[in-house]
Parts: structure tokens; C-alpha cells; sequence
């Protein structure tokens, strides 16, 4: 509107949005004279309607009669649907967080802001407990410095890798092995870090116990005096115990063409096939020739 049309209008009928705001306004701060950024509901010409903050001061004759008011008006509009935009976001972090199965923390400087419930699950600590932690007390000794220079590096700007795997130590003093990921976010104008961690104990220990099954079998394969390897699909030799590389030096990642004459290579290769096909244990009388070709 114009200057001239502002002045023409009635301020509880045509400006605020609950006529009756203005009246109430008034007899709340008419004794003190003062209106000190009070957020009221104002509307425009076309109705929509505004979130603003009010400043202003009564104008008083010398008997304290009121005579007009004088003051300043700031748009909060833009600011109010910010923070509505926000709190909608953070609910639906805190919803989706809540309930995800992997651990998931914030973190500012050294304390932890948040923990989801399978944060609490993994470590064993209450949201309590976490919250009054470090976010790396809750790690092995192990990995309790390398953690703590990575994510303060991370706060910083500094580049440190995104993804890792560490161990923590539980609440009863159980160790579990984690995948560990973490990002920096701005939240409230402040650098924070958003993290998530995966239980991969089971799977660390399957591999423990892979590696100690693949050191048995080694060993026995090694120890046993006849001739003992593994082929893959299109024939080549990718394990050989030490009886056949005695034999046949050097002979992973060949084939038996590489090694042998055609046409015993030819023979070994049908025996291989017809295993293949069977799916089964299978019998076959081979003969070989040796590196002196005997």
C-alpha cells in the first residue's frame, strides 16, 4: 500500500489478524509505555498473513494521558518459517534415526549431542551415560587416540578417511568390532559430525576362524606326500601343495596345456569336465609326465 492508504487504515480491523490483539496490546503495556519485540500476527492487503515483531513506545502528555504510540516493526516471517522448516527436518531425523538398526551418533567438539537407541544397544551405555562421554571413550584402547585425532581433524576441515572399521569397548567390557562412517554437517550455524556404526563382530570373527581353518588345511596339505591341488573352472591351478610343486615347479596359474603334451593335456582337461558335470567325488586313473618329461 501507499503511505496514504496505510494511514487510512483501522490497525485491529485491517492489520492484525485477531482484531482484538491491538485492545489486549494496549492494556498490558499502556502503564509501562514500552512494547519490547513482541511477536504478533499481522496480515497484508491480500491477506497473507505475517509473523512480526513489534518495538514501541507510548507517547505521553504531562497528565500520562496516551496521545499515540511511535516505533518499529520487524518482519520475522522469512526467520519463523526457517525455524518451522527446521524443527519439520529434525523430527524427521530424530524419526528415521531412531529407527535404524545402525548405531548413529552427533558429536561437537569432544562431546557427543546425540545417540539413537542402537548406539545405546551396541555399547551397552544409557543415552545418559553416552551423552556425558567423549566420543571416543567409548572405543578400544586399541583405537582410543586414532579416533579422537580423526575426528577432531574432521571438525577442522582436514581430510581423514570417511570410513573405517574399529574396535569398541562395551559397557561390560565386551569387545565388538564396528564399520565406522562420519560427515560433517552445519547445524545451527555450528560444524558438527553425523556417524554411524555397523556391528561386524560376527563377520571379524568368521574371517579369524577362516584364516585359522585356511592355516590347517595348509598345513596339512603340506605335510601330506602325495598330490594334492585345486582348479578353477576353465582349468588353472590356483593351489598346489608342496608334493606337486616339487613335481611341477611354478605350476599356479597354469593349465594342464602349459604343463603337459596335448594329448595328456587333452585327457586331464575331459577328466576335469566330466567332475564338473557329476557334482560329485570322481575317480580317474591319470598319468602324468614330470619336468624331466618322465
Amino acid at each position: 500500500e501507499s503511505p496514504a492508504e496505510v494511514l487510512a487504515l483501522s490497525p485491529s480491523r485491517d492489520v492484525y489478524v485477531d482484531e482484538h490483539e491491538r485492545e489486549r496490546l494496549q492494556v498490558e503495556f499502556d502503564p509501562q509505555g514500552v512494547i519490547n519485540a513482541r511477536e504478533v500476527k499481522w496480515k497484508k492487503k491480500d491477506g497473507t498473513v505475517l509473523t512480526v515483531s513489534l518495538y514501541a513506545r507510548a507517547i505521553k502528555n504531562a497528565r500520562g494521558r496516551v496521545l499515540a504510540y511511535e516505533g518499529m516493526v520487524l518482519d520475522l516471517t522469512a526467520q519463523k518459517r526457517a525455524e518451522e522448516n527446521w524443527h519439520n527436518s529434525e523430527h524427521r531425523f530424530r524419526v528415521f534415526m531412531e529407527s535404524t538398526q545402525s548405531a548413529t551418533f552427533v558429536y561437537q567438539g569432544q562431546h557427543l549431542l546425540y545417540v539413537n537407541p542402537a548406539a545405546e544397544a551396541i555399547s551397552g551405555y544409557s543415552q545418559k551415560e553416552l551423552l556425558e562421554m567423549s566420543f571416543w571413550e567409548i572405543m578400544h584402547p586399541d583405537f582410543r587416540q586414532v579416533v579422537k585425532e580423526r575426528g577432531l581433524a574432521r571438525l577442522r576441515g582436514e581430510e581423514v578417511p570417511a570410513r573405517y572399521e574399529v574396535k569398541i569397548l562395551t559397557k561390560n567390557g565386551v569387545e565388538r568390532w564396528v564399520d565406522f562412517a562420519a560427515g560433517v554437517v552445519e547445524l545451527d550455524g555450528k560444524t558438527v559430525v553425523v556417524g554411524t556404526a555397523f556391528d561386524i563382530t560376527a563377520r571379524k570373527q568368521a574371517e579369524v576362524e577362516l584364516e585359522q581353518n585356511q592355516e590347517l588345511f595348509q598345513r596339512f596339505m603340506d605335510c601330506n606326500p602325495a598330490c594334492a591341488y585345486l582348479k578353477d573352472e576353465a582349468g588353472r591351478y590356483i593351489y598346489a601343495n608342496k608334493a606337486t610343486e616339487r613335481l611341477f615347479s611354478n605350476i599356479k596359474g597354469k593349465t594342464d596345456f602349459d604343463v603337459f603334451s596335448d594329448a595328456i593335456a587333452k585327457e586331464l582337461r575331459a577328466n576335469d569336465m566330466a567332475a564338473f558335470l557329476n557334482g560329485a567325488v570322481s575317480n580317474f586313473d591319470e598319468t602324468t609326465e614330470g619336468a624331466n618329461g618322465l
